[in-house]
């Protein structure tokens, strides 16, 4: 549930936070083991989150910035931003 709260403050709705969240332990698993055991926390884990970080700072940048330009414009939602940069548009 931890991951599904990193999530949503770093901008997914609910049920895109769950999906993800799935998704990565599900990765983590197919992987080897459980998380953490053996080898201590997965520093991939460490980095996906500080990687959503990362992003939500631009995120938050780029809605300052076009809001400051253009008071009336509409931006696009966290989602919508975060898969513009992961297809390389952005």
């Amino acid at each position: 549930m931890e991951l599904v709260e990193r999530l949503r403050e770093a901008g997914f709705s609910q049920q895109e936070a769950i999906e993800e969240a799935r998704k990565r332990l599900s990765e983590s698993k197919a992987m080897g083991g459980r998380i953490g055991y053996a080898d201590g926390p997965k520093k991939e884990g460490i980095m996906q989150v500080a990687e959503i970080d990362m992003l939500k700072d631009e995120y938050d940048k780029y809605v300052f910035d076009l809001l400051e330009q253009r008071p009336e414009a509409t931006p696009m939602s966290f989602e919508e931003f975060r898969r513009m940069v992961l297809s390389g548009q952005g």
